[in-house]
């Protein structure tokens, strides 16, 4: 075993698509795509580039326990508290999501975002959320020949051959694949499915989408082998349960999909295979999840294909459930294919490109994408299973990434996870009963010099969030070989101290970091890796630097996509010059870190989980964050105003003028208080900024100002 100790010193301590529709009494008949196109055309406010699409005229709804709801559909049959709730919104109809879970779509005539209010505000509601609208993955085209030439290449690549001498699966190990409907009379899927129920169009009658993306998935798990056709399979003896909840042309609603879970669950499904993704944690699909891990269910789901690195659900849950594997692709080098959707969700990666599996009819395809490489882990999990059907799904979760080969070289990576799975290294852990091979690494932190209470601690790039006990000191066990990064911040401060760097380059090592926070002045003693952010707003000279504005009035510099999104959403007026430099910050707002650049009116900060989308670059939340100690009164709403019910206040006049030239929602958020005078003027607040009202200036286009709150925050903060 591995022990070693270092010491450190540190320096200075320091917003989803709202589709307005009529909703019509017969919406429910009418098909998913039909359903999309009209929402399409009848929307009334701009959607977001990526943001969640929402099924008009629904809501999920979760009633607080103690309520007889089994069996539920009419409103006219609900119990007597919930009866009013059901009346204000006109609910003609109701779905359950699983007798027990209290979960419910209801169905009425109205938009979306009014009836979420509404819903969310009364007390016999524990939370309520749209239904989303998620697509399957489409796979992209394939540009290598060996892609065409490989065949099934991908079985010898996880070493399945070795994996089949121990076991070829159990028929009593039953697999779910909630999709566009799986072709059970194709001639390699004969006899594998055991049920089926369609939700896209509520009948027993499942029947495959025109994609045929179900059909693909399924014979990647478990084609009919050794019949003297077309494909091998992963399990060869598991059967399926095929739960439908796509319509046509590759759309479906989270409901829909939540539901095809919860009846693969109750059918008796252990492992269930989910090759699509939405882009909100949807109110439904984290039901199922939590559903799912009730009964000891493993949820294998797709990564995505977007490329990027960005959340993607259900395989983002496998950061906060232990029973979801997020898969990402590879390629015949082993590497990571371009496509696929990387980040601290991906646990793990498996081929998923030129991948020959069946297609609706009698045919055989090569296609891509992470929608293939989930059912490559789904047929490694049910092989693991077959031999231990006791298996939990956390133990299932770590064999899959102990055993995974390292192809990145670096251990774990946010684009391979632990590695490329290996079927056979899986299957023979289980058989050995080795529930935790490959991660037997551990990291002892200690901390000193402040309250343990108000320390929070990072581990990147798993994404890890954590605290230490009441002696200030944290093991963190189970940890694989990598190059880790340990962070340090505490509350009420900016400063982020570190990164520390921890690399495990075997099995079995102990490393102990101690943090001396009680030094609260840069020295020499202070290591280089230790950051000073006050540093960063210290006045530069013109580096000249390429693609680069340098501002002499403050000696900073801007590039980049920060220059970019400051000069086309108002530049100067709207944020004044640069305070600092890019560097890295925790957010209040969510915890995270974040690159931050400071300016004199707002602070930006670089989401890349949203990276290639309009919303890459954010502002802060500082008007809310400068407000988080006072209280607001609600607004009356105005004749000739607009009123927002999300934090009840009114807009008009000239700051509702400005509001809308400028960006309005997208910039500056909702307002949070009302017309109210500060320092002799008017001014109001919102999420993003505080408006000031200047009636002295003669130009118009100028009477409104942006309060400086990016110099504010930067003063409280020590930085300036």
């Amino acid at each position: 075993m591995i022990k070693s100790k270092q010491k450190f010193r540190p320096g200075l301590l320091i917003a989803f698509v709202l589709l307005s529709l009529t909703f019509l009494t017969a919406w429910e008949a009418v098909p998913a795509q039909a359903q999309v196109a009209a929402q399409a055309q009848a929307s009334s406010e701009p959607t977001a580039p990526s943001g969640p699409l929402r099924a008009p005229g629904q809501i999920v709804v979760k009633f607080k326990p103690g309520f007889q709801l089994d069996g539920l559909t009419s409103p006219l049959a609900a119990p007597p508290e919930i009866q009013p709730l059901l009346a204000r919104l006109g609910v003609t109809r109701l779905r359950s999501l699983g007798d027990g879970t209290n979960v419910f779509l209801l169905y009425f005539p109205g938009p979306v975002d009014a009836a979420l209010q509404v819903a969310g505000a009364d007390p016999a509601v524990v939370k309520a959320d749209a239904n989303e609208i998620v697509r399957l993955e489409a796979a992209p085209t394939p540009n290598d020949p060996l892609y065409a030439e490989g065949k099934q290449w991908w079985l010898d690549r996880v070493q399945a051959p070795a994996a089949w001498e121990i076991t070829t699966g159990s028929k009593d190990i039953l697999v779910g694949v909630v999709d566009d409907g799986v072709d059970a009379s194709h001639p390699d899927l004969a006899g594998k499915v055991v049920a089926a129920y369609n939700f896209a169009e509520e009948t027993p009658r499942s029947r495959p989408g025109l994609e045929g993306h179900a059909t693909s998935v399924a014979g990647c798990i478990t084609a009919n082998t050794n019949n003297g056709t077309g494909l091998s399979g992963l399990a060869w003896n598991v059967s399926l349960i095929d739960g439908k909840g796509f319509g046509e042309l590759l759309f479906g609603f989270s409901f829909d999909l939540a539901r095809g879970n919860i009846f693969a669950i109750n059918q008796g499904a252990r492992v269930i295979n989910n090759s699509w993704g939405g882009r909100s944690a949807n109110l439904a699909v984290i039901e199922m999840i939590e559903y799912a891990a009730s009964k000891n269910v493993i949820i294998v789901a797709s990564s995505g294909n977007s490329g990027f690195n960005e959340a993607n659900y259900p395989a983002s849950f496998s950061r906060t459930y232990p029973n979801v594997i997020a898969v990402g692709a590879t390629d015949y080098n082993d590497k990571v294919v371009g496509f696929s959707t990387f980040g601290p969700q991906v646990n793990v990666v498996a081929p998923g490109s030129g991948i020959w599996t069946a297609q609706p009819g009698e045919g055989y395809r090569a296609i891509n994408g992470t929608s293939f490489s989930a059912p490559i882990v789904t047929g490694i999990v049910a092989l693991m299973l077959s031999v231990n059907p006791n298996l939990r799904p956390i133990e299932v979760r770590n064999i899959l990434e102990g055993t995974a080969d390292d192809i990145s070289g670096e251990g774990y990576t946010l684009k391979t996870g632990y590695g490329r799975v290996n079927a056979y290294k899986a299957v023979l852990a289980v058989k050995n009963n080795d529930l935790n091979p490959g991660k037997r690494n551990s990291l002892k932190i200690k901390v000193a010099g402040v309250d343990p209470a108000k320390v929070r601690l990072s581990l990147d790039p798993l994404g890890l969030s954590f605290k230490l006990d009441g002696t200030g000191q944290v093991q963190l066990d189970g940890l694989g070989r990598g190059t880790y990064r340990l962070r340090a911040t505490v509350a009420g401060q900016g400063t982020v101290y570190g990164p520390v760097e921890v690399k495990f380059t075997e099995s079995g090592g102990l490393l102990s970091i101690e943090f001396a926070l009680q030094n609260l002045k840069t020295d020499s003693a202070s290591p280089d890796n230790w950051v000073d952010q006050a540093r960063f707003f210290d006045a530069r000279p013109n580096l000249a630097l390429a693609g680069a504005f340098y501002f002499a009035p403050t000696g900073h510099s801007l590039a980049g996509s920060f220059r970019q999104y400051w000069e086309e959403h108002g530049g100067l007026a709207v944020f004044g010059y640069p305070l600092s430099e890019e560097f890295q910050e925790i957010s209040e707002t969510d915890g995270q870190l974040h690159t931050v650049q400071y300016f004199q009116r707002n602070r930006f900060e670089l989401h890349l989980e949203n990276a290639g989308t309009a919303y890459e670059i954010q502002l802060g939340l500082l008007g809310s964050e400068g407000t988080r100690e006072r209280s607001f009164p609600a607004s009356t709403p105005a004749q000739g105003g607009r009123y927002f019910a999300a934090t009840g206040q009114n807009l008009s006049g000239p700051f509702l003028q400005y509001w809308e030239a400028q960006g309005g929602l997208a910039l500056f958020g909702y307002p949070i208080s009302p017309v109210m005078e500060e320092n002799g003027r008017q001014v109001q607040y919102f999420q993003r900024n505080r408006f000031e009202l200047h009636p002295e200036i003669a130009d118009q286009n100028y009477r409104v100002l942006l309060g400086l709150l990016g110099t504010s925050l930067a003063q409280r903060r020590g930085y300036i």
